[in-house]
Parts: structure tokens; C-alpha cells; sequence
């Protein structure tokens, strides 16, 4: 059984549209100031706050949606590839290519709550930062 088919409740977007959202470096931004962290960059989170945070909703057939899909998809796929190789060559091209992903994902993430360049570079700065810390 797919995912989409197993936890779709009627809700118009694509199930894939929703992690593209939340993973995005915008929601992990504001996640850390809900969170509690708890060491090597991971936080816990609790229901009354992160169901607080805002997500645009999208339907199938919008292209900022559509595009968000099918960049999941693909990031679950690069992931799914990255796995599956031992050859450190090869897993470092394809954590190359996740990550273009990522940042594709990100900028159409940002797009939807219209922040400019000066924000985006901010986010960027903090993600930066963010895994330097969990590189030390």
C-alpha cells in the first residue's frame, strides 16, 4: 500500500507536498525556536506548538505544489540511492545532488511566504551555522 493511500484523509494536497513543507529550512528555523533541544542539533517537539505553524495550502495542478511533489519525490529517491551504494565516491555525488534538491525545494518554500533575498540569505546563514554546530 502507498503512503498517499494509507494516511490520505481527503485533504487536497499530494502527502508529499506536506514533508516537502516541513522539512524545508524555513520550518526548521521556526521549529528551533518551538522545540526543546536536546543535544547534537535535534529538538523535541510538542503537538500544542507545532500545530501551530502555518503551511500554505496548495491543491494538485498548482505549480508551486506540483513542483514541491515531484522535488520530494526525487530527494526520496536520491536518499533511497545514497543508501544503497558503498562506494564512498558515488554516496558523495548523490549527497550532491540531494542537496540541490534540497535547495530547490527550499527557495519554492520560501517563495510561498514571499521573503526576499535578504531573508533567504539570513536563513541560509543559520543553517550554515546550525551545522557547523552539529559538526563539532
Amino acid at each position: 500500500m502507498c503512503i498517499r493511500d494509507r494516511y490520505s484523509n481527503g485533504q487536497p494536497e499530494d502527502l508529499l507536498y506536506i514533508p516537502g513543507r516541513l522539512n524545508s529550512r524555513l520550518s526548521s528555523y521556526r521549529f528551533s525556536f518551538l522545540g526543546k533541544l536536546l543535544g547534537g542539533g535535534v529538538y523535541e517537539y510538542y503537538e500544542n506548538t507545532v500545530s501551530k505553524l502555518r503551511i500554505p495550502r496548495r491543491p494538485p495542478g498548482d505549480p508551486i505544489h506540483d513542483e514541491i511533489v515531484s522535488l520530494v519525490e526525487r530527494r526520496m529517491e536520491a536518499e533511497a540511492d545514497r543508501r544503497s551504494t558503498q562506494i564512498e565516491s558515488e554516496r558523495q555525488l548523490m549527497e550532491a545532488s540531494a542537496q540541490i534538491l534540497d535547495d530547490k525545494i527550499n527557495n519554492l518554500t520560501e517563495s510561498l511566504f514571499g521573503l526576499t533575498e535578504e531573508e533567504q540569505e539570513l536563513l541560509r546563514q543559520w543553517e550554515a551555522g546550525r551545522a557547523e554546530e552539529v559538526d563539532n
